[in-house]
């Protein structure tokens, strides 16, 4: 009777034990499915996923940090491009005056009678012309460069109008050189012309609105006079369409080609302004282009309207060479 009681004690406690287990098993499953176990798991799998690739949300800050920087980048670019190719350019000069010199000296060694040396001199004098000729081909793959960095800041409405602009002014004027988009530069900064500036007769014209406020010039209708009106500090210019004769100050200075209107904006002979107002130009008539330095320390802070995309909008109408004079002073 003992024996078979203890029997039925022992088994009721293994029933009992196994039961407990079996509910513990139970309620740990149910913990691995409950909800906040859930979101602990989907939490991982997106965390893991984000390694893999770039959260959204570090992406959506990026971009805006991307597209600040991308004028910014544009602009260091066109100084780089633009420091580069001033540098070839002394480079060049040097070697221009250096062959010079020496072409003096061979001429007169010719004269002399004295072949052998003169025939010494002309070997360093190739040798010059060689390594001209490579820094010319720098410059020039530069210049490329620049001219392809100075179409991204036109749209291309804006490029069609600059080419209906070129195509006039060829039309217009027989003996004209019509310069590309980005030929002008002030401080290292590509100039965003409307119209192209040309070159006419040995004088380059440049459409005057847009190099006047680029050197921190403000620019002016005067009606009553019928005049263009620049001032920049103390200076005053006072330019008429189609005169040869400007005002700086009030005193009468000659030009050496009249301003004139053309595709709707007033073009004034740039050596003129410049000496005017005391810019510096270099001119490189073998690769088309213009840099103009106002002698300040720093960058001219003025190319973000051509970041913008503002431009002097005025129509390049073709059909209208002779625009009003009203419409010209927005140059």
């Amino acid at each position: 009777m003992k024996k078979g009681l203890s029997l039925l004690l022992t088994a009721i406690l293994v029933l009992s034990t196994a039961v407990t287990s079996a509910a513990a098993h139970g309620d740990s499953g149910k913990s691995s499915s409950a909800p906040g176990a859930k979101v602990i798991v989907k939490t991982t799998e997106t965390d893991s996923a984000s390694d893999a690739s770039e959260p959204t949300s570090e992406k959506a800050d990026e971009t805006p940090n991307k597209k600040s920087q991308k004028p910014e980048a544009k602009k260091e670019f066109r100084v780089e491009l633009n420091t580069q190719k001033k540098a070839l350019q002394q480079q060049k000069n040097d070697l221009n005056q250096e062959k010079e010199s020496l072409q003096a000296q061979y001429e007169a060694l010719l004269a002399s009678g004295d072949a052998e040396s003169a025939a010494s001199l002309l070997k360093n004098i190739q040798e010059l012309d060689q390594q001209i000729q490579a820094l010319q081909a720098q410059m020039k793959e530069i210049i490329n460069e620049r001219f392809m960095v100075a179409k991204t800041l036109y749209t291309d409405e804006e490029l069609a109008q600059f080419s209906s602009a070129s195509d006039l002014i060829a039309q217009m004027y027989a003996d004209a050189e019509v310069l590309q988009a980005g030929s002008v530069t002030v401080n290292n900064q590509i100039i965003k012309f409307g119209a192209p500036a040309y070159l006419k007769n040995g004088t380059i014209l440049v459409p005057l609105r847009a190099i006047a406020e680029k050197v921190g010039g403000d620019v002016t209708w005067d009606s009553q006079t019928q005049t263009v009106k620049i001032t920049k500090g103390d200076t005053v210019i006072e330019i008429t369409p189609n005169s040869m004769t400007a005002l700086v100050n009030g005193v009468p200075v000659e030009m050496d080609q009249p301003a004139n209107v053309t595709c709707g904006r007033s073009y004034v002979p740039l050596q003129f302004f410049a000496e005017t107002l005391g810019l510096k130009t270099d001119w490189d008539s073998e690769n088309g282009t213009v840099d103009i330095d106002d002698g300040s320390a720093e960058v001219d802070s003025a190319d973000t309207s051509a970041e913008n995309g503002t431009m002097d909008t005025t129509a390049a109408d073709s059909t209208n060479a002779e625009t009003t004079t009203t419409d010209a002073a927005q140059g």
